[in-house]
C-alpha cells in the first residue's frame, strides 16, 4: 500500500484557511494589557467581570453582556476592573465588506454568549470543516443581521 504524504502547512498558508481564532484568559484584578494592535479584527468579550477598553477615538466599560469591535491595526489597550473571564475572537480581514472600520461596543446576546464560548472551545474555526461553517455561518447570521451594535 503506498504512502501517502501531507503537505505541512506553513503559518501563513493556515491562517489562509483560518477564518476566526480565539482566545481565552482569565486575568486579575487591576491586570492592563497595554497599548498593542492586531492584524485580525478583534471581538473582546469579558464572560465574567468588567473590563474597560481604550483607544485613541475613545474609552468603552464592558459588562459581561457587552463586547467591543476593534478593527484590525487599532490600537488598544484593556483594563480589568475586577477578575475578568477574557474570551476574543479573531476574525480574518477580509471575511465582510461590512464590518465596522471604527470600534463599537457590541450587545451579546445569549445566543451570541454561546458561540463565542464554542469556538474559544474549539480554539480556530476553518470553513473548510463542515462542523465550523455551519458555526461561523450561524455566527454571521446572529452577529451582522441583528441589531448587535450600539
Amino acid at each position: 500500500m503506498p504512502k501517502m504524504r501531507q503537505k505541512l502547512l506553513t503559518g501563513s498558508d493556515l491562517e489562509d484557511l483560518l477564518d476566526i481564532r480565539s482566545y481565552a484568559v482569565e486575568l486579575s484584578t487591576a491586570h492592563k494589557i497595554y497599548k498593542h494592535s492586531h492584524d485580525w479584527h478583534q471581538l473582546i468579550y469579558a464572560s465574567r467581570g468588567v473590563m474597560t477598553v481604550n483607544t485613541s477615538s475613545g474609552s468603552w466599560v464592558v459588562p459581561s453582556r457587552r463586547a467591543v469591535w476593534v478593527p484590525a491595526g487599532i490600537e488598544h489597550e484593556v483594563e480589568m476592573s475586577a477578575s475578568v473571564s477574557v474570551r476574543t475572537l479573531y476574525l480574518r480581514p477580509g471575511l465582510s465588506e461590512v464590518l465596522p472600520k471604527n470600534c463599537c461596543v457590541v450587545n451579546v446576546s445569549r445566543l451570541l454568549r454561546e458561540l463565542i464560548l464554542r469556538t474559544v472551545e474549539i480554539g480556530m474555526l476553518n470553513r473548510d470543516v463542515t462542523s465550523h461553517k455551519h458555526l461561523i455561518d450561524v455566527f454571521w447570521i446572529n452577529f451582522w443581521r441583528c441589531p448587535w451594535f450600539l
